[in-house]
């Protein structure tokens, strides 16, 4: 991973958990929370596809998001999303690794536009 510098973290990112709550007449209501951000991110496409769903084309779309490593960004997990500050897109978060080795960055594989989660 050749990443250096703040010059490639040029997008924005801001990573939300989602909450189970009671409505006040028993039922569980789920809302997403902001967990961290926003944080200066890259975000990489990595490829396209489509897929089935509904009876209908699909198209999801695979990134890598990195962030700087910190006591916030080491919380979030593949059961959070990440949302893009400036363009409103979600990323289902699938995967998080360390790539440098050395604990500088994050990089979480995400997909936008899979709906399954």
């Amino acid at each position: 991973m050749m990443l250096t510098g703040a010059g490639l973290l040029r997008e924005r990112v801001r990573f939300e958990r989602r909450v189970n709550s009671l409505d006040g007449y028993g039922n569980t209501v789920s809302s997403w929370n902001q967990l961290v951000g926003p944080v200066a991110a890259r975000i990489k496409p990595l490829r396209g596809g489509e897929k089935v769903m509904a009876q209908r084309l699909e198209s999801v779309v695979t990134v890598e998001i990195t962030v700087r490593k910190s006591s916030d960004t080491i919380q979030v997990t593949e059961a959070d999303r990440a949302i893009d500050v400036r363009s409103g897109d979600e990323f289902n978060i699938k995967a998080v690794v360390n790539p440098d080795e050395r604990g500088r960055y994050l990089t979480f594989t995400a997909t936008r536009g899979d709906v399954s989660g």
